[in-house]
């Protein structure tokens, strides 16, 4: 799969909500493939675009924003609690 493939994946799959956690078992593959040499730039696409979209999720919550699955309009959240 192309990583314009992969990138349009991942944005179908946020735009349903959060960015999903990304595969633990895909970093590791990553990360055996890099210690072995081989250099595998569809799976650094597809970690990295997960890798992205995860993170600027996890920010967007720590700022107590959230964002509209449909309309994608950030919101400020008070956090109760």
């Amino acid at each position: 799969m192309s990583s314009v493939k992969r990138r349009r994946v991942v944005e179908r799959q946020i735009s349903r909500g959060y960015a999903p956690k990304v595969p633990i078992g895909s970093v590791v593959r990553l990360y055996r493939a890099d210690a072995s040499g081989i250099r595998d730039d569809e799976m650094q696409d597809d970690v990295g675009w997960r890798l992205f979209a995860r993170c600027q999720d996890v920010l967007l919550v720590g700022d107590s924003k959230v964002r509209c699955p449909e309309c994608r309009a950030v919101f400020e959240v008070p956090w109760q609690g």
